[in-house]
């Protein structure tokens, strides 16, 4: 069945989802105009910030949209459907950030290793790539735990950034704006310091 725009927006929320599902992209439109803003805040409450909160909503409705086929209007609402979706992706993340957290403090050892080992001639050399490596492991305190995170992976990990969205299971436009930002705000940082 083919609705025109007015037609759908006769529908109930249940049925623009299953009209979704039917690959309908103007029913996906206005079920998201009608529960985005619940949704928006449940995942402001999980993240607790904006761009993180976006980044949830974006992965609940890709999701929301997949899942479309799939749903059972006599099992629950849109709404309750798509809320079990962004507190499951909310759980996912908070389990990957402390994981990552874990890995970021596990390596802060082997990183000093790596930024102090660099072969150079004399004790002055030395002690000033020991000055620099401190001014950039201070830098680096200043990112987020993602942008930190996604940077290490590629300039420590020898990561590409396509490498990096699939092992962390991200977008990888997502991984490209984290880099893009975690270096921005390094270069601020250490601008006038090295």
């Amino acid at each position: 069945m083919n609705l025109k725009s007015e037609q759908l927006s006769d529908l109930t929320d249940a049925d623009l989802l299953q009209e979704s599902g039917k690959g309908s992209r103007d029913a996906f439109r206005i079920l998201y105009r009608r529960i985005s803003k619940a949704l928006y805040s449940a995942a402001f409450k999980f993240t607790g910030n904006g761009a993180d909160a976006d980044e949830l909503m974006q992965e609940t409705f890709l999701e929301l949209w997949k899942q479309a086929p799939k749903y059972d209007a006599s099992l629950a609402q849109p709404l309750t459907f798509a809320s079990r979706i962004i507190r499951n992706r909310a759980i996912d993340r908070i389990r990957k950030k402390t994981r990552r957290g874990r890995i970021v403090e596990d390596s802060k050892q082997d990183i000093l290793e790596l930024t102090q080992s660099a072969p150079l001639a004399g004790a002055f050399e030395n002690l000033r790539a020991s000055e620099a490596a401190q001014v950039v492991r201070k830098a680096f305190d200043v990112l987020t735990e993602d942008q930190r995170q996604v940077l290490q992976l590629a300039y420590f990990g020898g990561l590409s950034q396509s490498e990096i969205a699939d092992r962390e299971s991200q977008a990888l436009g997502t991984v490209k704006s984290r880099i893009r930002r975690g270096l921005e705000r390094l270069r601020v940082e250490l601008e006038g310091k090295l």
